[in-house]
């Protein structure tokens, strides 16, 4: 039972590096408009991918919000990354056609968004998975305020 725990623990502290990302940049996470009686607003976050090779990516929105669909593009370029995107619950899982390496920012924009009609700040979380890692792991979570 011991070896287990202590295989475990290693296990994830040996994942917490690709942990290390920032979800914010030159632009703020913000929506757009960011009035809450809008509906069908873009929720917009900036991503760095600072080690690893990121395949996909979900992520989970707040219990009150939907989202109809998502945009990523190469921050650098303003080209827009294929994707392969299906709902699962609430979650929004993202399959990327190639996988992202690291040093790679990503601006993602979650479109069609529909809100319940209140101010709030709206917490999505996101989770990842790498190349040659099969646990899927928490990347961090980001803000998006409505007013």
């Amino acid at each position: 039972m011991k070896n287990i725990i202590v295989t475990s623990l290693i296990a994830t502290l040996s994942l917490i590096g690709y942990a290390n990302v920032s979800l914010s940049g030159n632009r703020a996470n913000e929506a757009r408009p960011s009035s809450a009686g809008i509906q069908g607003a873009t929720h917009h976050l900036d991503y760095y991918l600072d080690k690893g090779s990121l395949t996909q990516m979900t992520i989970i929105p707040p219990e009150a919000i939907k989202v109809s669909s998502v945009e990523i593009k190469d921050y650098s370029s303003g080209k827009i990354i294929p994707i392969q995107q299906q709902v699962d619950g609430r979650n929004i899982i993202v399959t990327f056609s190639e996988t992202i390496q690291a040093k790679t920012k990503l601006s993602i924009d979650l479109k069609g968004v529909k809100s319940p009609n209140y101010a709030s700040t709206w917490q999505y979380k996101i989770m990842g998975k790498f190349k040659d890692v099969k646990e899927e792991i928490p990347l961090g979570t980001f803000s998006v305020r409505t007013y």
